[in-house]
């Protein structure tokens, strides 16, 4: 699939290294990418070229979908900052939807608990009525 925008690393060297990456990548292809992860086999430095789940992979992606796309800086930061707004409506709408079946639940069980009050109070009333005379 498409790479997520993804903020870059908080790190200026883990950042400038990532990118210098992708822009190489982007020129040299996949064989510069194994080439690389064969001779930086114990450097942590090099892991985000591990793939998914090490830190730095997804930003590595994004900047080769950017390069490779001919972004421009200001195009991929609107990308990301689009990204994130969605991913952020998105959550809210969750939450609102997760309240409002709480609520719905809660009236479910106001009107259940009304409803046997109103029985109760019935038959309360039918005990507490005094004989016709």
């Amino acid at each position: 699939g498409q790479p997520v925008p993804t903020p870059p690393p908080e790190d200026p060297e883990r950042r400038k290294l990532i990118e210098k990456f992708a822009e190489f990548y982007v020129k040299n292809g996949d064989k510069f990418a194994q080439v690389t992860l064969q001779k930086q086999v114990g450097n942590e430095k090099f892991n985000f070229l591990r793939g998914a789940g090490n830190a730095g992979w997804d930003y590595y992606k994004w900047k080769v979908h950017c390069i490779s796309k001919g972004l421009t800086e200001e195009q991929a930061a609107l990308a990301l900052r689009l990204h994130q707004a969605s991913e952020d409506a998105t959550r809210k709408a969750k939450e609102d939807l997760e309240q409002q079946a709480a609520l719905q639940e809660a009236l479910r069980n106001l009107q259940q608990a009304t409803s046997v009050a109103t029985a109760l109070n019935e038959q309360l009333g039918a005990v507490a009525e005094p004989p016709p005379p």
